[in-house]
């Protein structure tokens, strides 16, 4: 499996990377664990993990702790570090940092490539299996429901304490994988689950997107690139 997706990685993420050992940056660890689920996923694969957040190390202790039998991830907080930016050949963004960040912007101008979990997910998943899952309300409680009606047959991953990258440790290949989408995790998304499921759609993070047509154009990458 490893080697399957080391190579189904370099395809997507790393062509234009030439070293045999990518540099891999997490921008934005998360206080909910979110981006523990990636620095190991690529810390098992043998790549160098670059782990960085604004927030203080004593915030992460408990994040830190589940990573600690991953050796080759070296963590910064208290802020983010251009030459991160500058020597890293794939950036994993973190939900809670901004488009608007002037870490984003410098990537964009040096040509970076810039992802996150959803994304990445979406594209090493074999998609004939997935069974994806979205909405404005009702997200988890359908992807649950949708795993218990499938039995043995499925993995739910994405809902709330699960991480998309849990499915890479199950001991069996399930037929089907039943994952639960935000918008946040669709912001990146260049295809699309083979089964895709929409729960509702109404005005929700305008905070975080400029009307509700762009909150729902990010919202139907679920089904887009079907």
């Amino acid at each position: 499996k490893k080697e399957y997706l080391r190579a189904r990685l370099r395809e997507k993420f790393f062509a234009r990377c030439k070293s045999s050992r990518p540099r891999v940056l997490i921008l934005g660890f998360g206080t909910q664990g979110g981006g523990v689920g990636a620095a190991r996923f690529f810390c098992r694969l043998g790549y160098d993990v670059v782990v960085t957040d604004v927030k203080p190390r004593k915030d992460f202790v408990s994040s830190i702790a589940a990573l600690r039998g991953c050796k080759n991830i070296h963590y910064i907080f208290g802020g983010h570090r251009v030459s991160d930016i500058q020597q890293a050949d794939l950036i994993v963004k973190n939900p809670g940092v901004p488009e608007t960040s002037p870490y984003i912007i410098k990537a964009r101008s040096l040509g970076k490539t810039i992802t996150n979990d959803g994304a990445i997910f979406l594209e090493v998943v074999p998609r004939e299996r997935l069974i994806g899952v979205t909405g404005t309300k009702g997200k988890t409680t359908t992807t649950l429901l949708i795993k218990h009606l499938l039995g043995n047959d499925a993995v739910a991953v994405g809902v709330p304490g699960v991480s998309f990258f849990d499915y890479f440790y199950e001991r069996r290949e399930p037929r089907f994988v039943v994952a639960e989408f935000s918008s946040f995790d669709l912001e990146y998304a260049r295809t699309s689950p083979s089964i895709a499921v929409m729960t509702s759609l109404f005005p929700d993070h305008l905070n975080r997107y400029k009307s509700f047509a762009e909150y729902a154009r990010v919202k139907m990458n679920i089904m887009r690139y079907q």
